[in-house]
């Protein structure tokens, strides 16, 4: 992220248009892609047995989002997982958020980071 990025960005939530969250575990990352659709990934926990899925297209989050419920919802143990909220859309917002989040921890699911 660029430093002019970056500014905007703690401006936001300082303004509270924006969330914060400290990172949960510690460990190597690497960034695969381009600015805009690239991502960090924790190589640590990756194996030639692991499993790694990469969901969504653009702005239109919706087949994430019941993924996501639906991983949620079953015993599948997830030990690395990669989400980029959206709440700055107006009908998902920062409680939705939020609330995935929580529900996301309670599932022992631990963050590298959170993107926005």
């Amino acid at each position: 992220m660029k430093l002019s990025q970056q500014i905007k960005w703690v401006f936001k939530i300082l303004l509270g248009k924006e969330l914060y969250f400290k990172k949960q575990i510690k460990c190597n990352k690497i960034f695969f892609g381009t600015e805009y659709g690239g991502y960090f990934i924790c190589p640590d926990n990756i194996s030639k047995a692991s499993i790694v899925y990469s969901f969504g297209v653009g702005e239109d989050i919706s087949f994430d989002k019941e993924v996501i419920e639906d991983i949620m919802n079953s015993d599948i143990e997830v030990e690395q997982i990669l989400i980029e909220f959206h709440h700055r859309f107006p009908y998902l917002g920062k409680i939705k958020t939020k609330e995935a989040v929580k529900r996301l921890n309670e599932k022992d699911t631990k963050f590298l980071l959170l993107q926005q």
